[in-house]
Formats: structure tokens, C-alpha cells, sequence
């Protein structure tokens, strides 16, 4: 039987993406502004738990399947791919991209930022945002 296993560890930037009283969350140095966020603000940035049940359910009934295609053709590969993408405020996702893989299939990799591409967040009076997350693949 086949696995597909996603890193919800989150050694992921999320940006703007979620509330930075989250101790899970960190910003990026360049969006820091001596560590206050206002209250406006924080009503605007995506939850991390949010994130997480999207991003589990799109590996769900998504990534599985492409992994399990992909492994017919290529039988036992396997490894991390890291996908940066970016979340508008409407819920669409505009951009990915791999920013590592191990997995020594391009194909693959540009499938999987390919698919991320028809996820949909829900959408609201959020701030776009851009998560990098780590998605592990193995038999």
C-alpha cells in the first residue's frame, strides 16, 4: 500500500498568513515591524489551523492519486518536495513553485506545484500570502 506522508511541522514561513501570537508562526525578517502587528491587521492573516485542514484535505483527495500515478511510471521513488505558493485573498492560489525536491523527478515536482495551482482557500477580507511547505513521498 502506498503512503504519502505531508510535513504539517511547519518549518514553513507563513508570512502574513497567519497571526503572529501563534508560537508556531513565524514572519519573515523583512515583514518584522519590532514584533507588534495591530489589531486590524491580525483580523486580516489566515490561521494556521485553517491552512492545515485545506492543505490536508488537498493531499487527501489530490496528491495521493498524482502520487500513486507518477509511481506506475517511476516505481519506488520517493523523497520531499518544498512548494512555495501564494494564497490571494479570494481563496485562489496565483503562483508555485518547487524550491527543493529529493525526489530526482522534474516531472513529478512541476505536477505537484501544477495541481497546488487548483487549490482553493477560502476567501474573505484576508491578506495575500505566500506558505512554503515541505510534502513527503514515500511507498
Amino acid at each position: 500500500m502506498n503512503k504519502f506522508l505531508i510535513a504539517l511541522c511547519m518549518t514553513v514561513f507563513f508570512a502574513a498568513c497567519a497571526s503572529t501570537s501563534n508560537s508556531s508562526v513565524s514572519k519573515e525578517p523583512s515583514q518584522t515591524t519590532e514584533g507588534k502587528t495591530s489589531d486590524k491587521k491580525s483580523e486580516n492573516l489566515r490561521h494556521l489551523k485553517d491552512l492545515k485542514v485545506i492543505i490536508a484535505k488537498n493531499t487527501q483527495e489530490r496528491l495521493v492519486p498524482l502520487y500513486n500515478n507518477y509511481l506506475r511510471k517511476k516505481p519506488h521513488f520517493a523523497g520531499t518536495i518544498k512548494v512555495k505558493y501564494t494564497i490571494l485573498a479570494n481563496g485562489d492560489v496565483e503562483k508555485a513553485e518547487v524550491v527543493s525536491a529529493t525526489t530526482d523527478y522534474p516531472e513529478f515536482e512541476q505536477a505537484v506545484a501544477a495541481d497546488l495551482l487548483q487549490w482553493k482557500y477560502p476567501g474573505g477580507e484576508y491578506e495575500k500570502c505566500t506558505i512554503t511547505v515541505p510534502l513527503t513521498f514515500s511507498e
